[in-house]
């Protein structure tokens, strides 16, 4: 039976900080000098039904724009735009189709992989000590490290998953875990200055489903690549994206706005929702939460048992707003203190 290493805040502060380490150091020269990628991008998915009957196979190709400048990150398609804004640490995603933006504190993403992982570590644990027969599990920790992109310390006594590094013709790479390969790369000849690829590296973290030990091997060779190819599965279903660059150029813009006749989600069924949404400087928005909207939506969260979201209310105010909320820590600490969850 798998045993789990007990997860407590300090080793979450610490997984927190190693995927953020590299992504949201600050800049201090604002430049409006971006780089634009352009790939031709193909998505295989292989989706097997819950009951009898053949795979559900579907091919999509498009083409996705990333751009990258000092201080964003910005990935567009057809479906969709999302900008990640490190100076103020908001991420922006846009439903083309709908014509509706969210916008989060960038912290939100991280927090949500920390604890998401957390949960499939558990589930794999309780598989395991079920099976007899050792089927794969749907919760296996290579595969739910490289869908997250995140790994959490484990118990010394827990093998690392197994990764295989293979060196192919013209410098490029492969990466093999059960003898299969899940990630193929081959190098371009542009080269990117540091700040840029410091973002490149912050596209490889937030947006592809790579193991983050791939991950560092990659950004070790310094390169963008021109060929890419990214394996991953979420038991019963399985994707493979592959990525060929067809160019590159430098440009003097700024691409982080939103279209101008964009509204912003209300998520009015989702009081927490609409708490995070709200959160943001004063620049951003008319509609900034206040205080005591902050304040009174804990207080109910409390009341109502659900510490965790009074906590991450409290917390995103603080992260946003720059503002103390000592007093209100102090009303809930108690009951902050005995959920496990907080």
């Amino acid at each position: 039976m798998k045993t789990s290493f007990p997860v407590t805040k300090a080793v979450i502060a610490r997984a927190i900080f190693s995927l953020c380490s590299c992504l949201l150091a600050p800049c201090t020269t604002a430049s409006s000098e971006e780089w634009r990628l352009i790939y031709t991008v193909t998505q295989e998915e292989s989706k097997i039904p819950a009951g009898a009957g053949p795979s559900e196979e579907r091919v999509r190709s498009f083409t996705r724009l990333v751009i990258l400048g000092r201080e964003h990150l910005v990935v567009e398609d057809d479906e969709r735009k999302t900008v990640y804004d490190f100076r103020h640490k908001r991420w922006q995603h846009l439903q083309r189709d709908k014509n509706v933006y969210d916008d989060l504190s960038l912290y939100w993403i991280v927090g949500f992989r920390v604890s998401e992982l957390r949960n499939r570590y558990y589930l794999d644990a309780i598989s395991d000590s079920l099976s007899t027969e050792s089927p794969l599990s749907p919760f296996g920790r290579f595969d739910s490290e490289t869908v997250l992109a995140l790994e959490l310390p484990q118990d010394a006594r827990q093998p690392e998953p197994m990764i295989e590094r293979v060196s192919q013709d013209r410098d490029g790479l492969e990466f093999r875990h059960d003898g299969q390969s899940v990630v193929r790369f081959v190098p371009a000849t542009t080269q990117l200055p540091e700040p840029f690829y410091r973002r490149f590296v912050n596209f490889l973290a937030y947006e592809c489903h790579l193991h983050p030990r791939i991950r560092r091997q990659m950004i070790d060779a310094g390169q963008i690549p021109r060929q890419l190819v990214l394996r991953s599965r979420e038991l019963p279903n399985s994707t493979t994206t592959s990525y060929v660059l067809h160019s590159v150029e430098q440009s003097e813009s700024d691409s982080t706005a939103m279209p101008g006749e964009a509204r912003s989600a209300e998520h009015a069924d989702d009081p927490l929702f609409r708490v995070l949404s709200l959160a943001r400087d004063k620049g951003r928005s008319t509609r900034r939460l206040a205080r005591e909207d902050a304040a009174r939506y804990a207080r109910q969260a409390v009341a109502d048992k659900r510490h965790l979201d009074g906590y991450l209310a409290l917390v995103e105010y603080v992260t946003q707003s720059s503002e103390r909320l000592d007093d209100e820590f102090k009303r809930h600490r108690r009951k902050f203190e005995r959920d496990s969850l907080v």
